[in-house]
């Protein structure tokens, strides 16, 4: 690629090195005062990341003003880099941030999340502290008169913003407000800043003679050198190649919706496709929203799915929301029995399933779709009446307090919208664009308020990460539902492939997906192996870190602390008056003195510290000393060196107030102090560890049939699946009986793996009299010792070699049963996981976890699926045997990683 058509993420990893960008640490203080509750993610780290380098590194990239864009998918986050940016800019000296976009409903929402602690969306830490001085955040509708140290923010729409330069008034913002202050631009939906770049356009700073919101925002910028644009979008269009000239040297951060989806974080969508009147589609999506919220329950959650019923105008949208009211309201047993009778397989077939299960009678069914839809739980989104109220209860859908369920709307929703519980669209229209081959405009709109519903809710199930999808390899599992977001629309093929082709260019569905059933051939379904066969697996415990003493990094920093004085002043406002010749040398402004003096915590007096202690939130004894295991008493934390008392503190305050701290005021210090300690942090952050102790369970209850999704697309899986099965594999290695499942489907890496099997079978069938390859789809995971962290090796080799008892003790005693028969089974279960090269530094955790496995892993036979008959075959099937539990290097084809497997793989079976 051209160095002139790289985009600057490009060029900034050539300048510096991806190496120096992932080294990159985001600093304590940002963290710190973001909102503990929304933990930064790995791709908003990496965004850090690009920016801090691009700031704080030597490269020649940089030009001022500074314009950058972060191109980030819809619901990634964007406000939450906005945040940490701004606090990472005000440590940096800036003061003044003007945050604008072409909407007032974003305004409104992005001034909550900004300026509400009270918000369940609130983006600081209750209390934000940079270099020990405690900051505000305060609005304003200029920038005259902001000195001081706290972080002010202008909102603005775009459209307002022009208008005020364009026609300045009375308090309002003008040009001359932006030339002596360093203003960081906050650009939120920032495709709609491209209108004259997409025609051609250049901006020109001596040219006014083309008035526009995009040459306004540049304006702004250039007005001084120190002034920093930040656009955000998901959206900036570069496909046009004049808006790709234009961001060519300022795309810093670009994570788009496929790489979101792809990761995780997003739901999955699915077009629900039915061939039924308006009406009753409503009811099959109720109907839906029900099951889901009944699975929620099931979970233990109390969470409910929001339906969003999408009109073509907004007379019609009204009417169909009262007709929706009525209907549900006159809602008969009839009407769910067609639905029932006329749906024997699909979604709508397992939610009947369910409910049958559940010997849910269809009056009460009926009975509480008629609560939960009732008309005080639907809105309509089209009224501006109550504009205020409208977007409170469309802000806050998760809330518990928040009771709507259903929402009816044209297209006020689909930018700006935060909502992670909407499961169901509903198109109430059949019309659609004439595009000629191309996505029309509508149903390009009608994309990204799918993309914007695709936001994942988070639920706790298992030990699966909370904030990403769950169950992509488990098509069949029934909570799948619950993070799967339907669009319901009529049974159109021309308009279904349109939606799709528009989906798929937004990268909210992948280009092409194939369901896979996988099967386990008979050889090994038979075989004494999976029949009576155990495979052992370690278990994820939470553990609690033996912490002896507070951290250096805690003890020896600088402490702030302020006292007030209660002293007040005033000075003159006229600068005649204190510039005359008769008032030269007098000190007209009189402010008020401060002093600085520094003490240590022991200053302050035990009890004075103790009784802080008591009044400070989190930090009685009994939390210190589940952190502190050796702590002994409150009073050692107090005096004792490894803690409290030589924390060294600077208080400011008037210069009388510090000769002599009265006691009340020394009171207030420590409180401060401890207030910034940070000393019980993250508890809510439980840690873990993998047990060493791998407990045996049935091999048949763990491995099973299933049908799972693939990505067609290379790009998307890394599983390529455009061409037939046979190009990449043997049709031997597909019959083999050696092989457990009928097909195999996986990364080049994963399918060198089987050829290499393939290549040692000769040799391994001279040793073994069983041996069986596995493939882990999702059936298992086992635990790293030191983290506890999840890891589903690709692969699990089970061998099986019968030896006289004579030989048991060279395999060691931790693991060895024997008795006075002749002979005894020798097994081995080895994890595999081929990987390749680009992935092997990020995991290179997961394999020195392997390659621990062979020396530490205990085995334990103990049965722990009930459900399933094997106490007894279990303990009759392994009372003679040894089982050995071994890991192995990643696989990799190229010479020397295929060099270092084999060179393990042939210590096994010389064991």
């Amino acid at each position: 690629m051209a160095q002139e058509s790289k985009m600057l993420y490009e060029k900034l990893r050539e300048e510096i090195g991806t190496k120096t960008i992932s080294k990159k640490e985001i600093p304590s203080f940002v963290q710190r005062n973001l909102n503990p509750k929304f933990k930064l993610r790995a791709y908003q780290i990496t965004a850090f990341q690009y920016f801090l380098s691009f700031w704080e590194e030597e490269h020649d990239l940089q030009k001022f003003p500074t314009h950058l864009l972060f191109q980030m998918a819809t619901g990634s986050g964007k406000t939450m880099m906005m945040a940490g940016l701004i606090l990472y800019l005000y440590e940096k000296g800036y003061r003044n941030f003007l945050f604008f976009v072409n909407s007032s409903t974003i305004i409104e929402k992005t001034k909550d999340n900004f300026m509400n602690p009270a918000s369940s969306k609130y983006l600081f830490a209750p209390q934000i502290i940079i270099n020990g001085k405690t900051i505000n955040i305060t609005t304003a509708t200029n920038f005259e008169g902001t000195t001081g140290d706290d972080i002010c923010i202008v909102f603005q729409t775009i459209q307002g913003l022009h208008t005020q330069l364009k026609n300045p008034q009375e308090n309002s913002l003008t040009f001359d407000n932006f030339e002596d202050k360093k203003i960081v631009l906050i650009g939120d939906e920032a495709h709609h800043l491209s209108a004259e770049t997409k025609k051609g356009q250049i901006f020109n700073i001596e040219d006014n003679s083309v008035p526009s919101w995009e040459n306004t925002v540049m304006k702004i910028l250039n007005s001084n050198k120190g002034n920093l644009l930040l656009d955000f979008t998901a959206t900036a269009e570069l496909r046009n190649q004049h808006v790709s000239d234009k961001y060519r040297d300022k795309l810093l951060v670009d994570y788009p919706l496929s790489a979101f989806r792809k990761d995780g974080y997003s739901k999955e969508v699915e077009i629900f496709k039915s061939d039924s009147e308006i009406m009753v589609r409503a009811l099959q999506t109720v109907i839906l929203s029900h099951y889901r919220k009944k699975l929620f329950a099931d979970l233990g959650f109390d969470i409910k799915p929001v339906i969003l019923f999408k009109s073509k105008n907004i007379e019609p949208s009204k009417d169909f929301m009262q007709k929706f009211i009525d209907f549900i309201a006159g809602l008969n047993i009839s009407d769910i029995e067609h639905i029932k009778k006329t749906n024997t397989e699909g979604i709508l077939k397992q939610a009947f399933d369910y409910f049958e299960s559940k010997t849910l009678d269809l009056s009460d069914f009926i009975a509480e779709l008629q609560v939960d839809f009732s008309q005080e739980k639907c809105i309509s989104a089209n009224d501006d009446k109550e504009k205020t109220k409208l977007q409170l209860q469309l802000n806050s859908l998760e809330s518990r307090d928040n009771p709507i369920r259903a929402i009816f709307a044209v297209d006020k929703l689909n930018e700006g919208w935060d909502v992670l519980n909407l499961f169901d669209i509903v198109r109430l229209y059949e019309t659609r664009d004439s595009g000629h081959g191309k996505i029309g405009k509508s149903t390009a709109a009608e994309a990204q308020l799918i993309g914007r519903g695709a936001r994942y809710f988070p639920f706790v199930f298992g030990d699966f990460a909370k904030d990403k999808r769950k169950f992509d390899n488990d098509v069949s599992n029934i909570y799948r539902v619950c993070e799967t977001m339907y669009y319901h629309s009529n049974n159109d093929s021309r308009y279904i492939s349109e939606i799709t082709q528009a989906l798929i260019e937004t990268g909210i569905i992948a280009e092409k997906t194939i369901q896979i059933k996988l099967g386990l051939k008979d050889s090994f379904v038979s075989s004494d192996i999976y029949k009576k066969g155990l495979i052992f697996l370690n278990e994820q415990t939470p553990f609690k870190p033996s912490v002896l003493e507070l951290g250096a990094e805690v003890r020896k920093k600088i402490y702030y602390a302020d006292l007030f004085s209660g002293k007040t002043t005033s000075s003159k406002v006229f600068k005649d008056y204190a510039e005359s010749e008769e008032n030269k040398g007098l000190n007209i402004e009189d402010n008020i003195s401060k002093s600085v003096k520094v003490l240590k915590m022991r200053d302050l007096g035990v009890h004075i510290v103790r009784k802080a202690l008591h009044q400070t939130k989190g930090l009685s004894f009994d939390m210190l000393q589940n952190k502190f295991q050796n702590l002994a008493s409150l009073h050692e934390f107090i005096v004792s060196d490894n803690y409290l008392s030589n924390i060294e503190i600077h208080i400011t305050g008037d210069k009388n107030q510090l000769v002599n701290i009265e006691q009340n005021d020394k009171l207030q210090i420590a409180k401060q102090v401890l207030n910034n300690l940070k000393i019980v942090e993250n508890t809510e952050e439980q840690e873990y560890r993998g047990t060493k102790v791998f407990k045996a369970m049935p091999l048949r209850s763990i491995i099973k049939e299933k049908t799972v999704n693939y990505s067609i697309s290379n790009e998307e899986s890394g599983r390529a699946m455009s061409n037939p099965i046979s190009s990449y594999y043997d049709k031997e290695i597909l019959k083999a009986e050696w092989y457990a499942f009928t097909d195999c489907y996986g990364t080049s890496e994963e399918k060198a793996l089987v050829k290499f099997m393939k290549a040692k079978y000769e040799e391994l069938k001279t040793v073994y009299e069983e041996f069986y390859l596995v493939r882990n789809e999702r059936h298992f995971a086992i635990y790293d010792f030191e983290q506890g962290r999840r890891f589903e090796p690709d692969f699990v080799l089970f061998l099986k070699k019968r030896q006289a008892n004579s030989l048991a003790n060279s395999f060691g005693e931790k693991n060895l049963q024997t008795d006075n028969s002749a002979n005894f089974a020798q097994h081995y279960q080895i994890f595999i996981e081929p990987k390749g090269e680009h992935l092997a530094k990020e995991d290179r955790w997961k394999e020195n976890f392997l390659m621990r496995l062979h020396d530490e892993a205990l085995t334990e036979k103990i049965a722990l699926d009930s459900s399933v008959q094997v106490n007894s075959f279990i303990e009759k099937f392994s009372e003679d045997d040894n089982f050995t539990i071994w890991g192995l290097p990643f696989y990799n084809d190229k010479d020397a990683k295929k060099f270092e497997f084999n060179e393990a793989f042939s210590t096994i079976m010389n064991s």
